[in-house]
């Protein structure tokens, strides 16, 4: 303005300065609206995420000052935070982006003085490990189907349990991060972690070499001398003892029998 008048850009000499001409009185020029720029940060939407600006701040920011934004991952994506990388690139694509580092909750570009657009990359479904347990007696543990031991997120896994001979009747506990897991029918080796949204480990408990119990029917003339100590024996191993007969009864000619129990005599 200049004494309260505006000069039109036709009054533009050269584009580079103004003129007033014919001048017959003193001139106050005063300059008014001029005000720092303002950039528009391109804020991306992808799978898996999303960007937001900090405590509700605009994505428009001034010149010089600084733009904070958070990141978001959503629940089937978050074990991929380690991986994730943010870049600024600047709106002149032959200048290179630069990566922005997370800090205390937020990410921050500090000072801006020009547009940019943020990229996101790393950013995948979680992928959880299952983990079975080693050196166990009596039992063999194997993914079914052989089924790749990396779940993803939400996704099943199906595993067998099979006893050992020796074993079989044990009374087996199969766990799941200490989540106890029933087999997939009575009697069934199979055995199912459904909906997975973490990491698994396997336990496998109550695993014990079958035993049973030795009868010793009583009779008439005669008398049992064990000698294998006690009265249970472990799967495989042998039961030894004598039979001695009483007087009176030295000269039969007897016979020693065994049978399982419920056997027919």
């Amino acid at each position: 303005l200049i004494n309260g008048v505006g000069i039109s850009k036709n009054d533009l000499t050269g584009g580079k300065y103004y003129t007033i001409g014919n001048i017959t009185d003193d001139q106050i020029i005063v300059v008014k609206n001029v005000q720092l720029n303002t950039y528009i940060m391109e804020i991306p939407t992808g799978e898996g995420y999303t960007i937001g600006v900090y405590n509700g701040t605009s994505n428009i920011v001034t010149h010089g000052n600084d733009f904070n934004f958070i990141l978001t991952l959503g629940e089937a994506y978050k074990e991929s935070e380690k991986n994730v990388k943010i870049y600024v690139q600047p709106t002149d694509q032959s200048r290179p982006k630069e990566e922005i580092v997370k800090g205390t909750g937020f990410y921050t570009i500090k000072k801006v003085e020009e547009a940019f657009t943020l990229t996101v990359e790393g950013v995948e479904i979680s992928v959880f490990n299952i983990t079975f347990p080693t050196g166990g007696v009596g039992y063999e543990i194997a993914a079914f189907n052989n089924q790749p031991m990396e779940v993803e997120y939400n996704n099943d896994f199906v595993f067998t349990v099979v006893l050992e001979e020796a074993y079989s009747d044990s009374p087996v506990m199969v766990k799941a991060n200490g989540v106890f897991l029933s087999p997939e029918s009575a009697g069934s080796t199979l055995y199912k972690i459904s909906g997975i949204k973490a990491h698994q480990t396997i336990t496998v408990e109550n695993v014990v070499v079958n035993t049973y119990k030795i009868n010793l029917i009583t009779g008439t003339g005669y008398n049992y001398t064990p000698i294998t100590e006690g009265y249970i024996v472990e799967f495989g191993n042998a039961y030894e003892f004598n039979v001695s007969l009483l007087e009176g009864y030295t000269k039969s000619n007897y016979t020693v029998r065994y049978r399982t129990t419920g056997a027919e005599d």
